[in-house]
């Protein structure tokens, strides 16, 4: 027997009851508005179900979900959800999820004392409106929040400590958090607990909050791969000066025109090029080559210049490959839906195979004209029936770093022209390239040269700015794009009147529009953007590219 127990303001209690009125378990129905992809759709909520502990067995629980489910459907309201305690348990009965509410749990030390908090401000009472106003603009833009009429003021500001963020005048984001006890004998409350985060963008929650940066390993490695996938000639790219300027590899073939002749020696054609070949990677070894050197079979070369003029080199060496239309992918991970998201809004075609039943719905539900098979991506007969060979790329993206080396050696012998591979552990990346797979991806390594940039420009704060940094050759080499600043030396002097250190060289100018290959005659001018390639690192300046200080017979440096 059903009945309504009271109506309060955050919604409605029903009541589940023996022949005898005995209470044996109540829910909490409660209507919502939900942001589904930009549409307020009407939602009801179970907020939670209580049953007798005695009377569990008599599937209490399932009579009130089934009563909630069909009042929902009589109402019109297109979505009924739950607050889940367990989600195991509510999945096993086929519900589904959408957004999850995270509490975060930083450490008081972890906490920015320094720097500029005067956008921060705790709430006050007359605040109130104001925030509920900001919550409900969050809303309308942000896919799966939900409004409530009721438990919206509550949920915010029942909390002890409601702190702003305000940026001239107005609301840009705000947090509530409490302190919980963690010592019940000296009753110490000193562990602080983010109960909930709102704000507008990223950018906004970093400048407000003082973080440096933000970083997703996940998102990172696949931005990696989408450009390896735009130009599947080289084996690794990395960006420089917005895009303009790009730093690939490649490895040299015995049918290589370059192979065995000296750099000075190539033809006029691939001189005229505004490229320059920077490092070479020889067993192990990292080095910068001059016109004298003489490229072999094996070794991995690095170039950099404009993207439309590296593409004119690898054509002409006989190596351009078609933009890639296709792309075969094994593994459903974070990494996969990032990948996804960018290939699927560039109109890449893209075929991901994943085990896991669940995330294969979740993936084809989110990407509609991603084509999804479940099902084991190191089986050889699935990949031969999915027509492997038909894509022009092949992305290993499985957990399992052994899955990944088996599967892409075998897309390779299957003679796909771009193979690309994730290799979380650093000890497995150097067999990996031995045997032919150049195109590897780290997020560990990513992240670690995000961190790097962050970590160097900290160290250079009062120096040059250092735009970027990217280790190569296996953390041989760096390649760094710095703005020469007033304090950089030797301006405006002509570079055959410098002296470099050892294993430095000075690859790129960024001037206004122009893409300058340096020559003797070139010089820095202030705000240039220069690209140096070092080896073995070491440089957290502009003005740690210089040797000893050359003799200038007088001129102002």
């Amino acid at each position: 027997m059903e009945g309504e127990l009271y109506r309060p303001d955050e919604g409605r209690y029903l009541g589940c009851f023996d022949d005898d009125g005995t209470l044996l378990g109540s829910i909490l129905m409660m209507d919502f508005t939900l942001n589904v992809r930009g549409v307020m759709t009407p939602m009801g909520a179970a907020a939670y179900v209580s049953t007798n502990f005695l009377r569990k067995k008599e599937h209490v629980a399932r009579t009130l979900l089934e009563v909630l489910m069909r009042y929902y459907a009589r109402s019109g309201a297109p979505i009924s959800c739950l607050h889940p305690f367990n989600p195991a348990f509510y999945h096993k009965m086929g519900y589904g999820f959408c957004n999850e509410n995270t509490l975060y749990a930083p450490k008081p030390c972890y906490i920015r004392s320094f720097g500029d908090k005067s956008g921060l401000c705790y709430a006050q009472a007359d605040d109130r409106e104001a925030v509920l106003a900001y919550y409900r603009r969050w809303v309308e833009r942000t896919h799966g929040a939900t409004l409530h009429h009721y438990m919206d003021p509550h949920r915010i500001f029942d909390m002890p400590y409601v702190v702003l963020c305000r940026r001239e005048g107005r609301i840009t984001g705000y947090f509530t958090f409490e302190f919980v006890e963690v010592d019940h004998y000296t009753d110490c409350y000193h562990d602080l607990l983010v109960r909930e985060m709102v704000y507008d963008d990223l950018d906004t929650l970093k400048r407000d909050l003082g973080i440096t940066m933000l970083i997703n390993p996940e998102f990172a490695s696949s931005v990696e791969i989408s450009r390896l996938l735009r130009f599947p000639s080289a084996a690794n790219i990395d960006t420089f000066a917005r895009g303009r300027v790009e730093l690939i590899s490649f490895h040299v073939q015995e049918t290589d025109f370059l192979a065995g002749r000296s750099l000075a020696s190539l033809s006029s054609k691939i001189q005229g090029l505004p490229i320059l070949f920077c490092a070479v990677e020889r067993g192990g070894e990292v080095s910068i080559p001059n016109g004298s050197f003489v490229p072999q079979a094996g070794d991995k070369l690095y170039l950099i210049g404009r993207p439309n003029s590296l593409d004119q080199f690898f054509r002409q060496l006989g190596r351009y490959a078609p933009k890639v239309k296709q792309v075969f992918l094994v593994g459903g991970g974070k990494v996969s839906m990032y990948l996804a998201s960018i290939l699927d809004r560039i109109g890449i075609r893209l075929k991901i195979v994943e085990r896991s039943e669940e995330r294969c719905r979740l993936i084809s539900e989110r990407f509609p004209r991603v084509t999804v098979i479940c099902g084991d991506g190191t089986d050889s007969e699935l990949l031969e029936s999915e027509n492997l060979t038909a894509s022009d790329a092949f992305v290993a993206l499985t957990d399992r770093d052994e899955d990944n080396l088996i599967i892409s050696l075998y897309a390779m012998q299957q003679g796909l022209g771009k193979v690309i591979t994730k290799c979380n552990r650093q000890g497995y990346a150097g067999i990996v390239r031995s045997l032919g797979l150049d195109s590897v991806i780290s997020p560990k390594f990513v992240t670690a040269s995000h961190i790097l940039h962050v970590v160097r420009g900290m160290q250079n704060s009062q120096g040059s700015v250092m735009n970027s940094l990217h280790r190569i050759a296996d953390g041989g080499a760096e390649a760094m794009e710095f703005t020469v600043g007033p304090g950089t030396r030797h301006l405006s002097v002509p570079l055959k009147d410098l002296k470099l250190r050892p294993g430095v060289l000075l690859a790129v100018i960024v001037r206004d529009n122009n893409i300058i290959i340096p020559q003797g005659s070139s010089s820095l001018q202030e705000g240039d953007r220069v690209i140096i390639i070092a080896r073995g690192g070491g440089v957290l300046d502009l003005n740690d590219i210089y040797g000893a200080e050359p003799n200038l017979g007088g001129a102002g440096a």
